[in-house]
């Protein structure tokens, strides 16, 4: 199978996405059934992200042309998805699937039903395609091992598969600067990057770097207009009273809004229904910082005031837009995978 005919079913396995034909809209309701994180607003940004960004014709050429693809065809290769947002291990699967190897895949539970959705679509529309794609209980019988999951699990995935080659992910969060010149589309765009997903996503901004004095009043005002029904969500409600209570016994010092709760913490790490935020004197501050912890950090949200800061820096509200070449942990899985085959 050649490299085009592989981008050929891709491009029409999209235009299948696109359509959301009944035997998809299935495993969106099974999704939505197994897991309440899954909404189907939730499912849908996926959805239409994963068509728009992964399975267009146009950006596979574009994207696989600085490759010179290796006869992989004899390579097994595990993947291990995650299961925190809809269709995650998406994008490692059509690494594998491209690059003319074969993938195992060990779903994740709290994802079972919309990944085994996309591959029997695949194979109906490249029969080919079977001898490639693979879903699994174990991962046996690789010789190399994708994996993404937390800092306490990849330190299983380094016990189980060190020996082999592999790309094991941790955690990593997102962080967003602002500079308080931040236009309205600016604020709308920064609270999908926040609240999409319900923030379990790496590319979700779990911490915001703000001038000292900032005035949180107007983008508050934003996360009140744009998701006003987050908080209706039973999940994301009970995590939002449990935070806030505990921070009322702890006397800690936030600012307490609806949607969100925010602390001021130097801290990527933020819990659910929670966002850190920490003042900045000058935006060198910031640079220092997010150099320290670049490697806990998914990707950098700013506006035009704050570009100089990060040589990658996203806009507001393309967070969770990813291109095909956005590597997770900026580690080119592709590449990862083609030079497999080279000589130790």
């Amino acid at each position: 199978m050649l490299l085009h005919d592989r981008i050929a079913a891709l491009h029409e396995l999209g235009r299948w996405v696109e359509s959301h034909p009944d035997v998809l809209e299935i495993a969106v309701l099974k999704s939505m059934k197994d897991n309440p994180w899954f909404t189907r607003q939730n499912i849908e940004l996926s959805l239409c992200a994963i068509a728009e960004k992964y399975l267009e014709k146009d950006k596979l050429l574009e994207w696989t042309k600085t490759y010179d693809f290796e006869d992989l065809s004899a390579l097994n290769i595990g993947v291990i998805a995650a299961g925190n947002i809809p269709l995650v291990g998406i994008h490692d699967l059509i690494c594998v699937f491209v690059s003319g190897a074969s993938a195992k895949v060990k779903l994740s539970a709290k994802d079972a039903h919309l990944i085994p959705a996309f591959i029997e679509q695949l194979i109906h529309i490249f029969p080919q395609a079977a001898a490639q794609l693979h879903i699994v209980d174990k991962i046996t019988g690789v010789e190399a091992v994708i994996a993404t999951g937390s800092d306490n699990t990849s330190r299983y995935f380094k016990s189980y598969f060190g020996h082999l080659p592999n790309i094991i992910r941790k955690n990593r969060n997102s962080v967003a600067i602002l500079t308080g010149s931040e236009t309205v589309d600016d604020m709308i765009g920064l609270a999908k990057d926040i609240f999409s997903y319900f923030g379990l996503g790496c590319r979700n901004v779990s911490m915001l770097h703000v001038p000292e004095g900032y005035d949180f009043t107007p983008l508050i005002e934003v996360f009140k207009s744009e998701y006003p029904l987050i908080n209706d969500h039973p999940k994301y409600r009970n995590n939002y009273e449990y935070n806030l209570a505990c921070s009322m016994l702890n006397n800690d010092q936030l600012i307490v809004s609806e949607p969100v709760l925010l602390y001021k913490r130097l801290s990527l790490l933020s819990r659910i229904a929670t966002l850190h935020y920490w003042p900045y004197k000058d935006l060198n501050e910031v640079k220092n910082w997010l150099d320290s912890n670049r490697n806990s950090i998914q990707c950098v949200v700013g506006a035009a005031g704050a570009r100089a800061v990060w040589h990658d820096m996203v806009e507001p509200g393309q967070a969770q837009q990813p291109a095909l070449s956005d590597y997770a942990d900026g580690v080119d899985t592709l590449a990862f995978i083609n030079n497999l085959n080279q000589p130790v």
